[in-house]
């Protein structure tokens, strides 16, 4: 420990005699250290979103959609295959609570004394407050009655209330849905974003068959919407859901399914994938950018080697061992890639701390970034050090010492 301690201080002597020197030996060190304190904050708000999108997508709840499993957004509406029978037989499987049929539109116009938003419509059903556990906190549930009827009434979500309504209560008032007016009857409690970072609260509701023969003019349907008996059951059903479905819809054995089925588990292996690849792709940027740091060092440790030759030579004759020497210079390393690191680690959380205020962006700010730029300093100071402090061992004090 004495002698860590003694070549600890000559090294930090040697680089306080050299600041400028120091300081850019920290820089490359420092820029890969606030890469990698990105990258793990943004991979670790990235997961974190996606679990509380799948708890607002619910532990229990299954969404059967229109189109290829590999089409992500909620049903291709050019798919025709997804009908109402099919979500009665749904509705009879083992282990189903709840199937409600709905029809989806992304980004449609809605209106309200000229102020303009784009939200998602639903046509749904009265089932919509048990299939998505989404109770209505103002005014009243679509009934089946409404249904029934295709009465021209409507939910909203919270964003919607809020760009179109402000502060003002929307109960009672009249908004146009494209073409169509609609009265207000009820609002929707806050819900957040899905896993895949969607705003749900950006949506309107309105009953089924007025969205199918009023709105849309459609007998097709986007989606169906399904909750099963209990947490457990959920993967289950998911297979009874496909395996009735290819049944219906006479799709071969070697034929790709006409419809998705998510689960929780689908969609959290999904989007897992997702981060997986952007971790991945921002990983290779912080290696990148940590051997720059680590080629830089390890050559201004390598000019310092060559001139410093006659302090070195004067340290071997005045009886430093060759191994004194090595640990000098990998202190040295040690103790710039260090102060470096602290230094990237600091600039990298206040990033992450910006990244974090702006909508949509995963990123938190969490305590494994300082372990690992403590861990990745130090490997990058000993690989950088390394070979310069070999060659400042092999330093002949005789010649180093000619005048």
């Amino acid at each position: 420990m004495k002698a860590l301690g003694l070549a600890a201080r000559v090294g930090w002597r040697g680089l306080a005699l050299r600041k400028g020197r120091a300081a850019l030996m920290m820089l490359g060190v420092a820029i890969g250290i606030v890469t990698l304190t990105v990258v793990v904050s943004v991979a670790k708000g990235a997961r974190t979103k996606i679990e509380r999108g799948i708890r607002n997508f619910g532990p229990d709840a299954l969404g059967v959609t229109a189109g290829s499993p590999q089409f992500r957004g909620p049903g291709d509406e050019r798919v025709t295959t997804l009908t109402l029978d099919d979500a009665a037989a749904l509705a009879t499987l083992p282990g189903v609570r709840v199937a409600m049929p709905m029809v989806i539109r992304v980004e449609q116009p809605v209106t309200f004394q000229g102020r303009n938003h784009a939200a998602m419509v639903f046509g749904a059903t009265a089932d919509y407050e048990e299939a998505w556990d989404w109770q209505v906190i103002r005014g009243e549930p679509i009934g089946e009655a409404h249904d029934a009827s295709a009465a021209r009434v409507a939910l909203l979500g919270g964003t919607v209330v809020r760009e179109l309504f402000g502060a003002d209560d929307p109960v009672g008032q009249s908004i146009r849905v494209g073409d169509q007016t609609f009265r207000v009857i009820g609002v929707l409690a806050k819900r957040g974003a899905n896993p895949m970072g969607m705003d749900m609260d950006n949506r309107v509701v309105v009953p089924l068959q007025t969205a199918m023969k009023r709105i849309f003019n459609t007998t097709a349907l986007s989606a169906v919407r399904m909750r099963a008996t209990g947490v457990d059951a959920v993967d289950g059903v998911g297979a009874r859901v496909t395996s009735l479905l290819r049944e219906r819809h006479h799709v071969g054995d070697t034929q790709a399914d006409d419809f998705a089925v998510r689960t929780p588990t689908s969609i959290r292996a999904m989007a897992g994938e997702m981060v997986a690849k952007l971790t991945m792709m921002l990983g290779l940027v912080t290696i990148i950018s940590l051997v720059a740091g680590a080629v830089v060092l390890a050559n201004i440790l390598l000019a310092a080697v060559a001139e410093r030759r006659a302090e070195i030579g004067l340290q071997r004759a005045l009886g430093a061992t060759r191994t004194q020497i090595v640990r000098q210079f990998l202190v040295e390393g040690i103790v710039v890639t260090l102060a470096g690191g602290l230094a990237g680690v600091v600039v990298g959380t206040i990033v992450t701390s910006l990244v974090a205020r702006m909508p949509k962006a995963p990123a938190v700010v969490t305590w494994e970034p300082f372990v690992l730029a403590l861990a990745a300093s130090v490997v990058v100071g000993l690989a950088a050090s390394y070979l310069p402090a070999r060659r400042a061992a092999d330093v002949d004090p005789a010649t180093a010492l000619r005048p």
